[in-house]
């Protein structure tokens, strides 16, 4: 096998423009000989820019064995799919044949369309919208929604035209057996490697559905950010408005399609009334609302499969997951409120939530940054034996970075503006300028453009508000001089090519939001063990992110960039030192327009 993979490796050599790093075949190498290895579950930390991905396909490959590869984000996926796979096909001389799966809201549900395209309730709606979406029903092989490539969708029109697990009829729907999504499913067995994202593979384990039954391998890659997702799959959304729409929505098909049914109606009707007064007095939250409602909803369930109703299954398919929702909540005391802004329900007790120990296959979990969850992957699933790998790679990124800072605390927007401008504008675009809120995103982007437009310096500009994340990257990736604005979904998993991104803006450091539902039920385990929530969450967690996001703008030992960090808390605070030091970071300057001569 050594050979092999050697042989492999130098073909790989051959294919113009292409880098192979010592530690990409080491890591390579080491994947190999544990896939047969008696320990059950493998913990990598591999760091970024070795080329992981690679790493891990080609052993799969070489083993022959029937393998599951998770992954946190889309844009892996699309990578694997659009770059890998071409790799793959060269090296190995064959067609290689990969089945990406995603989850269900990225596929377009046939049904919907069929309502938006006939029924009269979506008159107003766009049409070019309508005639794109007719097309790709009738002649798309996948039906994925990013298929639809020159319109915005926005969330509330996406939400009307792909499936969702709230009200699939499953085998009762007309389209059944022309459904994108299950017959996606259908391929599973047929595949040797499934590429699907971490919530689709959660909701098959956590649910217990079978999906992956068979398959030898499960490897979880940007395995960091897999607890996040367990934890919110065991969310319960409870939300108000979102039954309400529902309620009004289902009351119109009934009297459209079936407007003598009157005792259906009333049903309906008392719901509606139920809901409208709970939010007029404002008693959502009372557990003896949630019981009415289950006890109403029942009698409009059990009257519609009494009397064979089967046009409103959907209905009913929701109305049924709506009542094991509130069961749950309202005889599971380990279920808390832990945002007053939403109704959202969320596990308290998080030990054991997904016990990885007992599936039927062999657990890779790799990452460039997972060591710091050791003490919560071993408690949340129930890791009782696995061996833990650190395989290092590009630490000295003081001889490859110029790192900046302020050295006010609060230093003036407008000087911060005039800093990002003449660094954007020295390296002719070729920019990341990345934020951890929304608001922060949109005041730079405002001041930024108009100075941009009052100047004018034909610099493009792309912003992830204004489209699909994928999408806004491409169009960014296409052009030379552009500068792309986005918060944490850019922090990674996209990878740039060499010298794509000279200058890095980051407008904090990105600690954990305190009031974020899953830091709290983090915290609250923590301090519960007598462990520190800063120590062992909030600095730690900091620290993998900022290593993430570096890795958008080095990914090879023969590039140079500039990193500016707006926050001057990584000199003045005593954990900045310990954040500069994880990081290997020598020194933070404050002369920002030297940085040039640096990368030059």
């Amino acid at each position: 096998m050594k050979k092999e993979l050697k042989n492999l490796y130098l073909k790989l050599l051959e294919i113009k423009g292409f880098k192979v790093r010592k530690p990409q075949y080491y890591l390579s190498n080491y994947i190999y000989k544990k896939l047969d290895d008696k320990e059950n579950i493998e913990i990598i930390e591999a760091s970024t820019g070795i080329g992981k991905t690679l790493s891990y396909l080609i052993p799969i490959m070489i083993s022959g064995k029937k393998a599951i590869i998770s992954t946190s984000t889309i844009s892996l996926q699309n990578q694997i799919k659009n770059n890998e796979i071409k790799i793959l096909n060269n090296i190995f001389q064959k067609k290689i044949k990969i089945l990406i799966l995603k989850g269900m809201n990225n596929y377009i549900c046939k049904l919907k369309v069929d309502n938006i395209l006939f029924d009269n309730k979506y008159r107003t709606f766009d049409e070019t919208i309508k005639v794109e979406l007719n097309y790709i029903k009738n002649n798309s092989v996948s039906g994925e929604i990013n298929e639809v490539k020159k319109l915005k969708i926005d969330n509330e029109v996406k939400s009307k035209i792909t499936a969702s697990s709230d009200d699939c009829q499953k085998n009762n729907c007309n389209y059944f057996n022309e459904c994108f999504v299950y017959n996606q499913r259908k391929k599973i067995s047929k595949n040797h490697i499934i590429v699907v994202n971490h919530a689709l593979l959660v909701t098959d384990l956590i649910n217990d559905l079978g999906f992956f039954k068979g398959h030898d391998l499960l490897l979880i890659d940007e395995a960091h950010n897999f607890i996040d997702i367990v934890l919110q799959s065991k969310k319960i959304s409870l939300s108000i408005q979102r039954i309400l729409k529902f309620i009004t929505e289902f009351h119109q098909k009934v009297m459209k399609i079936t407007p003598s049914e009157i005792f259906l109606l009333k049903e309906i009707d008392n719901l509606n009334a139920l809901l409208n007064e709970s939010l007029k007095n404002n008693n959502i939250n009372n557990f003896k609302f949630y019981k009415t409602f289950n006890q109403n909803s029942s009698s409009i369930i059990n009257y519609v499969e009494v009397n064979y109703l089967k046009e409103y299954s959907s209905e009913i398919t929701y109305l049924n997951n709506l009542n094991v929702n509130i069961d749950e909540v309202l005889n599971n005391d380990h279920y808390q409120k832990l945002d007053k802004n939403t109704e959202d329900y969320y596990p308290t007790k998080i030990e054991n939530t997904l016990n990885l120990n007992e599936l039927d296959k062999k657990v890779i979990m790799l990452s460039g940054t997972i060591a710091y969850q050791e003490y919560f992957l071993k408690n949340i699933f129930a890791i009782n034996s696995y061996k833990l790998k650190k395989i290092k790679y590009n630490e000295e990124l003081t001889k490859q970075i110029y790192f900046i800072t302020n050295r006010e605390s609060t230093p003036k927007h407008d000087l911060i503006i005039s800093k990002i401008i003449y660094l954007v504008k020295s390296v002719k675009g070729r920019s990341l300028l990345l934020f951890t809120s929304y608001e922060s995103l949109n005041f730079y982007l405002h001041h930024i453009r108009v100075y941009f437009k009052n100047n004018n310096i034909n610099i493009e500009t792309f912003s992830q508000t204004e489209d699909d994340k994928i999408k806004i990257n491409e169009k960014f990736m296409e052009k030379k001089e552009a500068v792309l604005f986005g918060t944490s979904s850019f922090f990674e998993g996209i990878d740039y090519k060499n010298s794509q991104i000279k200058f890095l803006f980051l407008d904090k450091i990105p600690f954990y939001n305190p009031s974020y539902p899953i830091t709290k039920s983090l915290v609250g385990f923590l301090t519960k063990n007598n462990k520190n929530p800063f120590n062992h969450l909030y600095l730690p967690s900091a620290i993998t992110k900022l290593r993430q996001i570096i890795g958008r703008l080095i990914r090879s030992k023969s590039q140079k960039g500039i990193f500016y960090l707006n926050d001057s808390r990584i000199i003045s605070k005593s954990y900045g030192k310990l954040i500069m030091k994880s990081l290997a970071i020598e020194k933070f300057q404050f002369e920002y327009k030297d940085s040039i001569k640096f990368i030059k």
